[in-house]
């Protein structure tokens, strides 16, 4: 038996096609591996950087930013992630990506657009707030580099604002802030608590940045205070901190620096100040 098995051992013979063919099959499988492999990549890839500060790829892969928009974005400072969150919301309600930042005079009605596809398309309030994060992040650069281009082109010495401020007639309340220091562990921290009292004023006119109201309050420079105003429907709250009094008539006029503004009162405050709300 076993000399039965030998002679037909010896008889079967490897021929070379076959190796050929072997060799053949698993280089090709490795091809297809391999693709696969880089298109599962990118796709993940696109899908993070709109899952962090974007829109939800759930429904649909935005095209990579195309050359000449991106060229435009760079002169704008935004980073490839926020052109290609731009040029996807420009594209989706019709609008050229190019023209909307070329031609200045239709970039306000451009972004409201923009705005409103975004409060409508959000998938859940958690994606609507990412969303209009990057969203407003990108509308204040672009302001402050064009209104960088209109001082550059006129005669007149004017100091740029960081963000763009609106002037108001709105009632407001404000509550001192009181700031403690306190011993946690080893270390001193400071506390913020906030007195119950509200007095009220009226804000002259207000940024995301800071803000300027009038009281019959004799407020002082360097205290701390939280700031509340109706901003449309919504409510805005701020921490601030008073940098300059002046006197107006028998009121103080206090200029506030924002130091914290919770991520839904920024969103609203931005809508308010661009008037898409």
């Amino acid at each position: 038996m076993n000399l039965i098995f030998l002679q037909t051992l010896s008889q079967f013979t490897w021929h070379p096609s076959l190796l050929h063919v072997v060799i053949t099959l698993a280089i090709f499988a490795g091809i297809v591996a391999l693709v696969i492999y880089l298109n599962v990549s990118k796709t993940v890839q696109n899908s993070k950087i709109v899952q962090d500060g974007t829109i939800d790829l759930s429904k649909a892969i935005p095209k990579p930013v195309s050359g000449a928009f991106m060229h435009i974005a760079r002169q704008y400072g935004l980073s490839r992630a926020e052109a290609a969150f731009l040029e996807h919301i420009f594209s989706e309600t019709g609008i050229k990506p190019e023209e909307a930042l070329r031609n200045k005079k239709n970039t306000d009605e451009c972004f409201s657009i923009a705005y409103k596809y975004l409060k409508r398309d959000s998938e859940n309030a958690a994606d609507e707030m990412r969303n209009m994060s990057m969203f407003f992040s990108i509308r204040n650069a672009v302001e402050y580099k064009n209104m960088l281009s209109e001082i550059a082109h006129s005669n007149k010495n004017l100091i740029p604002r960081k963000f763009r401020r609106k002037e108001t007639g709105i009632p407001c309340s404000f509550s001192y802030v009181v700031v403690q220091n306190v011993k946690q562990g080893l270390k001193q921290v400071q506390k913020l608590s906030v007195d119950g009292k509200k007095i009220t004023g009226a804000l002259i006119d207000v940024s995301v940045g800071g803000c300027a109201f009038s009281t019959a309050e004799n407020i002082k420079a360097g205290i701390k205070l939280k700031i509340e105003f109706k901003a449309g429907r919504n409510t805005v709250a701020a921490l601030g901190a008073v940098v300059r009094v002046n006197k107006s008539g028998n009121d103080a006029l206090a200029h506030v620096q924002f130091l914290k503004i919770p991520p839904h009162s920024h969103s609203t405050l931005n809508a308010f100040i661009y008037d898409y709300e």
